[in-house]
């Protein structure tokens, strides 16, 4: 389809890797090293921990609403997981509410 594939980090991609890949259920790491041979990465430096992760998701969302705008098209958020938040400290649910409260569609795949 010839899409450009970027991934927003929030820190190093290994430490990414160890603090928000591996460490959930399922196999996630051989996913992901697979994305990062083909995408563009780009490091934000944000900060540390919780924050740097809900600033990832503001940031991804003004990218793809950005780039929709360029291209006269609507901006759509996709969510992949569960469907169950495990608080208010759920990167995923965090994402979700945002792309939500800018009216964007949103499109959610079950991981279960």
């Amino acid at each position: 389809m010839h899409v450009e594939q970027v991934v927003l980090l929030p820190s190093k991609p290994e430490a990414f890797r160890k603090s928000s890949v591996t460490d959930r259920p399922g196999n996630w790491g051989e996913l992901y090293d697979q994305v990062l041979k083909t995408a563009r990465v780009e490091i934000l430096r944000l900060p540390e921990g919780q924050e740097g992760y809900l600033e990832v998701n503001r940031k991804l969302l003004d990218r793809g609403q950005q780039l929709a705008r360029e291209n006269g098209a609507a901006a759509e958020a996709l969510v992949i997981w569960n469907g169950n938040s495990r608080g208010p400290d759920d990167v995923t649910a965090h994402f979700l509410q945002e792309a939500q409260s800018r009216n964007m569609t949103v499109l959610e795949i079950s991981t279960v």
